[in-house]
């Protein structure tokens, strides 16, 4: 008898995966539930997403259905001591690339431990025991060597990325030249107030973007240009826009420092770093009842403090944990680089960027920079 059906367990791993982040996944197939239900238990408090299955044919439909980072196979089922070798066989034509780790009690009869490493590599059987040491271990092991193999395979991806850049920032800088030129003769037959102001918005990020491809040029040389400048001042004028384009139907609290002291920085990265706050506090409260999003200033002896909030649902608080990795979204087509892009440049003007979830609902993203006091 199955523990849960196929298609509820397979439904149930993809909600875990819609979060944002991929956690390990590990297919568990042993014909004992006790063990299935202590093993899953354990593994998830270690962070991995456990997929149980309780005899070899549902095990194979499973793996042919889903992609794992591992399998955990009973050597001896329904009392057969060959039954695991075999529903490996079945394993292996479904999912060749998928490692599976072989589990046993066994010592010293049929299929014991010391015949199966003979047989498999050794660093592929592992002995149940008394605990579940054992087994966590050679699954940590198991993953970490799957993580070194993709890391090295990436290495291939970024060097062919690398050649790709250079074409890259060269398009875009082209774009912005003529965006920029448009933009330009816009401004000059044009005599209405309103379209003036947003012309050369235009014409400043234009001018940010294109500032910005000649420091990417200089790829692991980050050198900021910095001057003093008043943060209330900056911070509104760059989320102007923004709010007015994307934040329709959106309240929108705003409580400045009156003295709060300027700050020297990069404006041309730190408005990434505003622009990319707001953003994802706009796309938080999509779609929910009475969406407020609150920006704010302070300052103590030492640092300034900018807070972008939202009453949106949250973060989970796993990818919470990680939500400055590079590739960890909240969202179904987010890329995952805001927020590392972020942090990174805040960091290289001596400040910190943290990310809390507040008791009421919604998330704090806080900037603080370090200033020199007058």
């Amino acid at each position: 008898m199955r523990p849960e059906s196929i298609d509820r367990l397979l439904s149930r791993d993809a909600a875990l995966n819609s979060d944002g982040i991929k956690k390990p996944s590990i297919l568990l197939v042993d014909d004992q539930q006790s063990y299935l239900d202590t093993t899953k238990e354990s593994l998830e408090d270690d962070g991995y997403e456990v997929t149980t299955a309780s005899d070899g044919e549902t095990a194979i439909k499973i793996a042919s259905e889903k992609k794992f980072d591992l399998v955990l196979l009973d050597i001896v089922m329904n009392r057969v001591n060959d039954a695991g070798l075999k529903v490996k066989e079945g394993l292996d034509g479904v999912c060749p690339d998928t490692p599976v780790i072989l589990v046993t009690a066994h010592v010293g009869e049929p299929y014991s431990i010391e015949d199966l490493q003979v047989s498999h590599d050794p660093y592929s059987v592992v002995n149940k025991g008394d605990t579940y040491i054992a087994v966590r271990a050679a699954v940590k092991r198991c993953i970490d060597h799957q993580n070194l193999l993709q890391f090295y395979a990436s290495r291939e991806g970024f060097a062919k990325l690398g050649q790709n850049l250079a074409s890259v920032l060269h398009e875009t800088s082209n774009g912005q030249q003529v965006i920029y030129g448009a933009a330009t003769l816009i401004e000059r037959i044009s005599d209405d107030p309103r379209t003036l102001k947003f012309i050369r918005k235009i014409m400043e990020e234009s001018q940010r973007q294109i500032e910005l491809v000649k420091r990417l040029k200089k790829i692991g040389k980050t050198e900021y240009s910095t001057r003093d400048f008043d943060v209330n001042a900056f911070i509104e004028d760059n989320a102007g826009i923004l709010l007015t384009s994307k934040g329709k139907g959106v309240s929108v609290v705003k409580d400045y420092d009156p003295e709060i002291p300027k700050v020297s920085g990069d404006q041309t990265y730190l408005t990434g770093v505003i622009l990319n706050l707001i953003d994802n506090a706009l796309d938080a409260v999509q779609g929910i009842k009475n969406p407020q999003v609150t920006l704010s200033t302070s300052h103590d002896p030492q640092f300034v403090y900018f807070r972008v909030g939202d009453n949106g649902p949250g973060i989970n608080p796993v990818i919470l944990e990680q939500i400055f990795n590079p590739y960890v979204t909240t969202k179904k087509d987010g890329a995952g680089i805001g927020l590392s892009y972020s942090k990174m440049h805040v960091e290289g003007h001596g400040g910190t960027l943290t990310a809390v979830n507040k008791p009421d609902g919604g998330v704090l993203m806080t900037v603080k920079l370090p200033y020199k006091p007058a």
